[in-house]
């Protein structure tokens, strides 16, 4: 109405009505401003903006309406073409038609505009944030809503990239390198990620694989689709390793080191876990963990990898227990992280009928793994050799290895001095092989024996606070 009005001099439709006009350019801005812009700011930008930001997959690549607007934003080159060529008419006949053909090529312009606001608006709400990635796969980016179907950029899209110059890329999943928090450096990790396969195991540490394959086993578990299940959505599987909320830094060194992935924290339950699910990270912890799983999981890792064979048509070996000597690697290491803990106990005469004092170092796992039901006697029989002690059931249907001869204890410290544990448990590792040398040295029955070991029981798990980690510095 207003554009009809305003289309040739004088009064056309509102019958001179000046108060009327008003109150629909006022009502017009209204609706503009709260019905349009702000909700194309948030659910335009934001629905557009987060899958690059955080690396996630178009999940509506498939989605008919989205093909639809893909085809109807390209269209919309062609009025701001005519609204040039009329203008370009009207510099050659500038004395004739003058003032219609100015009306027609804004009008032209002034709808393409329109059109394509509405166009980016509604084929960019499309999309959904499945799985945070920060180091941001190719194969994500190609899949991502900076590219059409075919994988060439949209170059309507790409007009509208320079706004992001301004804003840092900034994760709270994973931390990227000093200076690499620019639009710049974001493009750069697109097109640079780490490749998978022997160049990316020769970035692994060579304790990684391991470690991490003895922390999976302990805390750890993969869950894979079902490959007879149609499902309407894609999923990858997910691989993940629950920790305690203290022992967040671990799992951020972790996730560093894989290099995919992201931690999501679980505040009701005291814990975050580590959960990698794009196809890179999944195939680069199969390549860590193929070989050296020790456990009944290792079905998990054999069904994550016949999913990844069919549905991406590779050819990965499924490789058997390992059988190397548990104290020739970082294996045990990351299982007692998960599953083990270091105690020291202090009787008193106020509590006991005799002073005692005394240390050990336990393990528990469960009986019968709940998805194989395989049984965990092997694992922890070798364990139980390995530390010269015996293996026992709880009452609650659990093995239990506890080491507390001074020879069993002994054995604890001298694999703990070759391969050391990284989480908070490392500390408690510490404290707990320093209450056992003074033990050793028959001087923790003199009061200054006592009073150490006072203070290290009462520092050592739930009681500690401060924790320093500087020890994953060398990792």
């Amino acid at each position: 109405m207003i554009r009809l009005e305003l289309a040739s001099p004088g009064v056309q439709f509102l019958s001179g009505d000046h108060q009327l006009f008003n109150v629909i350019i006022s009502a017009h801005a209204f609706i503009m401003i709260f019905f349009m812009v702000m909700p194309g700011l948030v659910g335009g930008f934001g629905n557009y903006f987060l899958p690059i930001h955080c690396g996630a997959v178009d999940m509506a690549k498939n989605i008919k309406l989205n093909k639809f607007f893909s085809f109807h934003l390209n269209l919309l080159t062609f009025p701001s073409l005519q609204s040039c060529t009329f203008e370009r008419l009207r510099r050659l006949r500038r004395e004739s038609y003058a003032e219609i053909s100015t009306t027609t090529t804004l009008n032209y312009f002034i709808q393409s505009i329109i059109l394509f606001f509405y166009s980016f608006i509604y084929k960019n709400t499309l999309f959904r944030t499945e799985e945070a990635n920060p180091n941001f796969p190719k194969e994500i980016i190609n899949t991502s809503p900076l590219r059409t179907r075919k994988g060439n950029p949209n170059m309507h899209t790409f007009l509208s990239l320079p706004t992001l110059a301004t804003h840092p890329y900034q994760s709270s999943q994973a931390s990227l390198p000093k200076g690499e928090g620019s639009f710049a450096s974001f493009t750069e990790a697109c097109g640079e990620v780490g490749k998978v396969g022997s160049e990316g195991l020769e970035r692994a540490s060579n304790s990684l694989n391991t470690y991490l394959t003895g922390l999976f086993e302990g805390d750890g578990h993969i869950w894979v689709p079902n490959i007879s299940y149609n499902y309407s959505k894609k999923h990858n599987p997910r691989f993940c390793i629950t920790f305690h909320l203290k022992d967040k830094p671990l799992a951020e060194k972790l996730l560093q080191s894989i290099g995919y992935g992201f931690i999501r924290i679980k505040l009701k339950e005291n814990a975050c876990v580590l959960t990698v699910s794009p196809l890179k990270g999944l195939i680069y912890v199969i390549q860590l963990l193929n070989g050296n799983m020790r456990t009944p999981k290792i079905h998990q890792l054999h069904s994550l990898i016949d999913w990844v064979n069919t549905h991406h048509n590779l050819n990965i070996n499924k490789l058997s227990l390992s059988a190397s000597p548990l104290n020739s690697d970082y294996w045990l290491a990351g299982f007692l992280d998960a599953d083990g803990s270091f105690l020291i106990r202090h009787s008193t005469l106020a509590t006991s009928k005799k002073e005692r004092i005394s240390c050990s170092c336990v393990i528990e796992q469960r009986l019968i793994d709940p998805k194989s039901n395989e049984n965990y006697f092997k694992i922890l029989d070798q364990i139980a050799n390995l530390f010269e002690t015996k293996l026992l059931i709880t009452n609650r249907n659990y093995y239990r290895i506890n080491a507390t001869s001074l020879k069993s204890i002994s054995l604890v410290i001298k694999y703990l001095e070759q391969f050391n544990l990284r989480g908070s448990k490392y500390l408690d590792s510490l404290d707990w092989i320093e209450a056992v040398k003074i033990i050793i040295a028959d001087n923790h029955y003199t009061l200054e024996g006592k009073n150490r070991i006072d203070l290290l029981k009462n520092r050592m798990n739930r009681n500690r606070i401060n924790i320093d980690w500087k020890h994953l510095n060398k990792y």
